[in-house]
């Protein structure tokens, strides 16, 4: 987790700047614990068709 928090605050900077410039228009944050079971994929799928959505828009 630290890890994550490290690079993420590497390009903090960046993603602001193409929030404020409009490039990033979107956020979603998912989280949760999928689990090792296919029916377990709830967020993964969501997140998934959000992504599928937003490109053919």
């Amino acid at each position: 987790m630290n890890r994550l928090l490290g690079e993420l605050a590497a390009i903090a900077d960046k993603v602001v700047d193409a929030v404020k410039t409009g490039k990033i228009k979107h956020i979603f944050l998912v989280g949760g614990y999928e689990g090792a079971k296919a029916l377990r994929s709830y967020r993964l799928w969501s997140a998934s068709l959000t992504t599928r959505h937003r490109e053919a828009g």
